[in-house]
């Protein structure tokens, strides 16, 4: 699909009851009394749903790529509660394969296959690194929760305090139920899609959504 415009009381309601509830287009407009609903305030979605969004950079348009949520419009998106990120409790050596890592709060939520990404605690931070979620159990409790995760870790990260200095690594949640992102030719295509909400709009609430290769410039 080219564009999309939701008016005149109009709602697109994406269903949980599919494997994948997924959307490929270029454009959606929403406003005059229009709506898109991913979840909802008090039903956040509890199942898959993907926003693939196409175009190419036009100079005679800005409403391009993206979600634009007019006068009038409603856009609600609403995805699974889960803890977006915590930190390291003890320091994370060098791994590859399947490892355990300390964290300070419970991991709800986080599920296998889920991405992390463990900040880096050096003066480089492109020593940031991804690991995959296997298994975390439960805390029951102890003064620090594990997940088991998968990955190669090639740096440090420090997970302790440091002459009263909190060094420890923020540990953070990448994936989620929803995925809104833009179709991009390669790594050095940065025309990604874009959200935006213009004055007059009726509501304009994201939650619990991963977006990725997002922005235009």
């Amino acid at each position: 699909l080219d564009t999309i415009t939701i008016i005149d009381g109009g709602s697109l309601v994406f269903s949980p009851d599919v494997e994948l509830a997924k959307l490929t287009v270029g454009v959606v407009k929403i406003e005059d009394n229009g709506s898109l609903f991913i979840g909802g305030p008090e039903c956040r979605f509890p199942g898959r749903a993907e926003v693939l969004l196409l175009g190419e950079a036009e100079v005679d348009s800005n409403l391009v790529k993206g979600i634009y949520v007019e006068e009038g419009g409603t856009l609600e998106i609403h995805g699974e509660e889960k803890l977006p990120w915590t930190k390291l409790t003890s320091t994370l050596l060098p791994h590859s394969g399947v490892f355990d890592i300390q964290l300070a709060d419970e991991p709800l939520g986080w599920k296998m296959g889920d991405k992390l990404v463990i900040a880096s605690t050096d003066y480089d931070n492109l020593q940031a690194e991804v690991v995959e979620v296997v298994e975390c159990p439960p805390c029951h409790h102890q003064l620090s929760c594990s997940c088991s995760v998968a990955g190669e870790v090639t740096f440090m990260h420090y997970g302790e305090l440091y002459k009263g200095l909190n060094m420890q690594a923020e540990v953070g949640l990448l994936t989620r139920n929803i995925l809104i992102h833009g179709d991009v030719a390669d790594d050095n295509d940065k025309f990604g899609g874009h959200i935006k909400a213009f004055r007059g709009f009726r509501n304009f609430r994201i939650r619990g959504a991963e977006l990725t290769r997002m922005g235009q410039y």
